[in-house]
């Protein structure tokens, strides 16, 4: 495991906290909701940006241990060129739907979306770049880079709070952060242009990517869909209060993602045992890191509340333990998904996109109160775990004592 990306994503998550609990603090729970809910949209872009950079990884990693560097140049290359054109198209036709997509997520201005939708652009370069630092296994470089873009957004945006610009100047602070971290993300990866360019198979790699693509499009809906729906069905207030909510809760699934693709990363480099060894050390970190965090959520949940945002968002505070622990089933699934996907596994290819569709409907049937949604978010959750962890391990520990019988 890196140490060095470990604490690169806690600092990342940190200043990450830091503007969103300021945010909170300085708009309320009404006009924070609307943050939240654009927020999400970028969340929702995680889709393509899982896709594009886990197959980056998974195929580049491949070259690199085979010291195929020519082709690895090519397969920069089309990775960017790739990622601009999908972007660029995306960015294009959401602009189109502002007006659209303001009127369903009841938003008080429309300047705010729009920014945002440009800031899509800056993820061009910078998913592509940070995508090969992790292949070249840089963590340092690629801490630094994410850091430094979290640093930038916190600052910035407090700045723009307390020169009144509000929602409008949050949404500028992400704009200028990711483009300045943009520009930066192409030092670490420079040695990359040197290498002359090797032919490679485009098409075994688009083919190859359908899988993981299913997988990870399910896993992102999953923790994308649920504040954008809040917004939609919930009052202003509300919603507000579930978007703190999900701040709190998502801590145990963000705060997992260092250890995650630090194992992604490591395992294509590993023998089939020490692949075994270092999901074990994972998952023991991640459950850990997700005790600590349930503990306090379930003794101290009114005191957090009030210290980090403030006492008019805890009528939020009772629903913390649950919505953590339901964010701590599926941070366990979603490791155990890139263990297969590393395997070049077709395991549970169908079964997160479903479990994403379950989710929204039953979001969308029990969406009358902050407390129905946040049961829905538990049940789908816990229903996922017991398909993806609970049901294949009987299975395994029945073919064990089924073997040691015979």
């Amino acid at each position: 495991m890196s140490s060095v990306f470990i604490t690169g994503i806690f600092i990342f998550n940190f200043f990450n906290y830091l503007f969103q609990l300021v945010s909170a603090r300085f708009l309320g729970p009404a006009f924070y909701g609307e943050v939240g809910a654009i927020l999400s949209i970028m969340y929702l872009f995680t889709i393509p940006s899982e896709i594009i950079g886990t197959s980056i990884i998974t195929f580049g990693s491949k070259l690199k241990v085979k010291k195929q560097f020519g082709k690895l140049k090519s397969f920069f290359k089309f990775s960017i060129k790739t990622t601009a054109i999908f972007f660029s198209v995306s960015t294009l036709i959401l602009l189109l739907l502002t007006p659209l997509i303001s009127n369903f997520l009841k938003l008080s201005s429309t300047i705010p979306l729009i920014i945002f939708f440009i800031f899509i652009l800056t993820m061009i370069p910078t998913l592509t770049n940070r995508a090969f630092m992790q292949t070249s296994l840089k963590f340092t470089s690629l801490s630094v880079n994410i850091v430094a873009e979290s640093l930038l957004k916190f600052s910035l945006a407090l700045l723009f709070l307390f020169l009144g610009f509000k929602i409008t100047g949050i949404f500028v602070a992400v704009l200028m952060a990711g483009l300045i971290t943009a520009i930066l993300s192409f030092i670490p990866i420079r040695k990359i242009f040197s290498y002359k360019a090797k032919k490679i198979n485009t098409k075994k790699i688009l083919t190859s990517s359908k899988s993981i693509s299913l997988i990870l499009i399910g896993i992102t809906a999953m923790y994308s869909v649920d504040i954008l729906l809040a917004k939609h069905f919930l009052l202003p207030e509300q919603a507000g209060f579930y978007a703190a909510l999900s701040l709190f809760g998502k801590t145990i699934f963000f705060g997992s993602f260092a250890v995650i693709k630090v194992m992604f990363a490591q395992l294509f480099e590993k023998s089939k045992l020490e692949k075994r060894k270092l999901v074990l050390k994972a998952l023991s970190l991640l459950i850990l890191g997700s005790a600590i965090a349930l503990f306090v959520f379930l003794i101290f949940p009114a005191q957090l509340v009030t210290l980090l945002l403030g006492k008019e968002y805890l009528p939020m505070a009772k629903y913390l333990f649950k919505f953590g622990l339901a964010m701590t089933l599926f941070s366990i699934s979603y490791l155990i998904a890139h263990y297969n996907i590393s395997k070049q596994s077709k395991k549970g290819t169908i079964i997160f996109p479903v479990f994403a569709l379950i989710e929204i409907i039953l979001i969308i049937l029990m969406s009358q109160s902050l407390a129905s949604i946040t049961n829905a978010i538990l049940i789908t959750m816990s229903l996922l775990f017991v398909v993806t962890i609970v049901l294949p391990g009987i299975k395994k520990i029945g073919e064990i004592l089924k073997n040691e019988i015979s």
